[in-house]
Parts: C-alpha cells; structure tokens; sequence
C-alpha cells in the first residue's frame, strides 16, 4: 500500500477516535440536552450512530487536512524552471524588499 494512502488512513483513525471522544463527552456532559432528547425517543440507536457518523466525517477530514498542510515542501526541478528560481531564494527576495513607511514611522501633526 502506497505511503500516502496510510498517512492518511492513519489520521483518518485519528479523527475517529476525535469523534467517538467528542461524541462520549456530548453524551456525557449532557450539551444542549442531547442526552436526555436522545435516550428518550423510540430511535435512539439511529440518533447515536448519525451523530457519531457525521462527526466523524467531519473530525476525519479535518485531521487529514492538517495533516497534509504540515506535509514538508518539496521542490521539484520541474518548479524551478516555472518559478524562475527556487523557493528560499523567492522569499529571501520578498524579505529584501523595501516596505513603504507605517502609521508608526508618520510624523504626528
């Protein structure tokens, strides 16, 4: 199995176990009165599974996404020729570049 498909089936587990957590917390804390609205309907079961899917669609994919955002950059040759150079060298450009006077710098009238 390719690397990239377990990263993140991992944080996907991750987001789950997020979810059977802040799903147990709702439950138990009683939040908004969840606990007491769903133990006394006739469909409790289906009450309990909805909010543990959906939650932990929500929590998984949300995990996964920061996890790929906190992926390294990675520069490949074909970049370079696009960018006209590589990343450091464009951000050392950008931090070199004179920056017009702030409110700060203003004389007082």
């Amino acid at each position: 199995m390719p690397k990239l498909v377990k990263f993140l089936m991992f944080h996907a587990a991750i987001g789950f176990a997020l979810a059977l957590m802040a799903v147990v917390s709702i439950l138990a804390f009683n939040v908004a009165n969840m606990y007491d609205l769903i133990m006394f309907s006739d469909y409790k079961w289906i009450a309990i599974t909805a909010l543990t899917v959906l939650m932990t669609i929500t929590l998984a994919s949300v995990q996964m996404g920061i996890a790929i955002m906190c992926l390294p950059y990675q520069n490949d040759e074909d970049d370079d020729d696009r960018q006209g150079g590589t990343r450091a060298a464009n951000t050392e450009a950008m931090m070199s570049a004179p920056i017009a006077a702030s409110a700060r710098n203003r004389p007082r009238r």
